[in-house]
């Protein structure tokens, strides 16, 4: 037990700069989204979902983050997380001007920080190949450790696994 956390702990060591870049952003561009979308109203109809609709449709978000964004050396990442944190703003505060906090306190807020923490991991996994490049245009070299990547990926799984569970059995109060 006292080794698994070892490596989690290194694991957030060996991410930190991207977790703390795409974090950042992803709190900015959420503002952004509430700012755009700050007269809008969405009228909401919550609907029992289950967990393995939705834990499928945050792994497969997860899964695109990591592969696409490896495959365009993080830009694909980034896109994602900018498109995902805007809608998120978007939500927030055109739910908010239509029925006030509490669907956003019962329906959003019980699942969204395991959510967000796990599609920000998948995204700085995404940003690993940047490397390559930072590679071929400067003499000290930085190492891929893929180790840390797996790791990573294990806990993003068990994350969205956790935000799913709490997710398919929510009562949302309008």
């Amino acid at each position: 037990m006292q080794n698994c956390l070892y490596k989690m702990i290194t694991a957030f060591k060996y991410f930190k700069k991207q977790l703390i870049t795409m974090s950042s952003c992803y709190l900015l561009l959420v503002l952004v989204g509430i700012i755009i979308f700050c007269h809008h109203q969405y009228d909401i109809h919550p609907k029992n979902v289950s967990f393995f609709t939705i834990f499928l449709q945050n792994i497969r978000l997860a899964l695109c983050l990591i592969v696409f964004g490896n495959l365009s050396f993080g830009l694909l990442s980034f896109l994602l997380i900018i498109f995902n944190s805007i809608f998120l703003g978007n939500v927030l505060i055109c739910v908010f001007n239509r029925y006030g906090i509490n669907p956003i306190i019962t329906g959003i807020l019980p699942h969204a920080f395991l959510e967000i923490l796990a599609l920000l991991m998948a995204a700085s996994i995404g940003l690993e190949t940047q490397k390559f490049i930072y590679n071929i245009r400067y003499i000290d070299k930085k190492c891929i450790r893929i180790r840390y990547s797996l790791y990573f990926l294990i806990m993003l799984v068990f994350l969205l696994i956790f935000a799913a569970l709490i997710e398919s059995h929510l009562k949302i109060v309008l």
